[in-house]
């Protein structure tokens, strides 16, 4: 079986402050997030109804709010914080001024 691996994803320049930021890696779309310190990566496809919008959400108290209907997210977990369906969370790493993310191997 392939291990996970890292995969640079952006300098840390490159994100905004407490805004999301889309980037596609492999057809994988993320909703990439600095808050202070911190880089977030979460799924940017929200589960509701499939569409690629949580990196436009309105960040507050360490979640995220779909733009479309209003659920939130965990930053740092994906977790539903409002006991619906949740989105999948990614593993940062940081190297020097650079991102990281660990993007499981597909297995096919």
């Amino acid at each position: 079986m392939p291990a996970d691996e890292f995969k640079k994803l952006c300098s840390l320049e490159s994100l905004p402050q407490n805004r999301g930021v889309r980037i596609v890696i492999e057809d994988n779309e993320f909703a990439v997030f600095r808050v202070d310190s911190k880089v977030y990566v979460l799924s940017n496809i929200c589960p509701h109804n499939h569409v690629g919008k949580i990196f436009e959400g309105e960040i507050k108290d360490g979640s995220v709010a779909c733009p479309i209907h209003g659920w939130t997210f965990d930053l740092a977990t994906g977790e539903s914080t409002c006991n619906m369906s949740s989105i999948k969370s990614y593993e940062v790493k940081m190297s020097g001024n650079e991102v990281f993310i660990k993007i499981p191997k597909r297995l096919w």
